[in-house]
């Protein structure tokens, strides 16, 4: 009867769990991309990652923490494959990635001719993108409405900022400085000493237009 034995060392690598994290979706379209993946809850247990990511638009990367430059905003189908340098494991994970558009946020401010008033106007590009409007009239008050009329009590440099906010939890802020001049005042008018109310009819009465 023959025998014979043969011995080989194997080596168990630990199962890699791929898994990534991404910010900046207020902001147009860049945003960064982050490895949040382990090997069986160890980072180190089977070795360094290798990555390879496909960001759903013909372009990758094969870093840990990768910032990516799309086109354009949408929705987007990232994929992220981590791989062992020390074995043949690897996993795979993909998700959605939604990109909303950045709002550009203008204050447009008209004075009125005469008074301490002003109008303001919101100028949003893309303006279909705000789901409400927080404006801050450096004065202690507020508003909320895109297009109104303010009478400040007192002249003056006032700070002015409007906060967009948008369904997809994004906010944006606009900010500029008006000068409000002080209301003409009757009394500020020069009146000539020709009035002369002593019986003749005439020099009895000054009219003042146009105030």
């Amino acid at each position: 009867l023959c025998s014979d034995t043969a011995n080989a060392q194997l080596t168990l690598y630990a199962s890699t769990n791929t898994d990534f994290e991404w910010e900046d979706l207020c902001n147009g379209t860049d945003i960064q991309f982050t490895d949040d993946s382990n090997w069986n809850g160890n980072p180190q247990a089977g070795g360094l990652f290798s990555y390879d990511w496909d960001f759903g638009d013909a372009q990758g990367a094969n870093t840990a923490a990768p910032t990516h430059a799309y086109a354009d905003t949408g929705t987007y189908v990232v994929t992220l494959v981590t791989g062992s340098t020390e074995s043949v494991c690897a996993d795979t994970m993909t998700y959605s990635v939604t990109l909303h558009p950045k709002v550009e946020v203008a204050l447009d401010l008209d004075l009125d001719a005469c008074g301490q008033g002003v109008t303001f106007h919101a100028v949003l590009n893309p303006k279909e993108a705000a789901s409400s409007l927080d404006w801050d009239l450096g004065d202690g008050n507020t508003a909320a409405d895109s297009t109104f009329h303010h009478v400040y009590q007192q002249p003056g440099l006032y700070s002015v900022s409007l906060t967009v906010h948008t369904d997809y939890q994004c906010t944006f802020v606009g900010a500029g400085q008006i000068q409000v001049q002080p209301s003409p005042s009757i009394s500020t008018v020069p009146l000539p000493n020709i009035i002369t109310p002593n019986g003749d009819p005439v020099n009895n009465t000054l009219t003042l237009d146009d105030l």
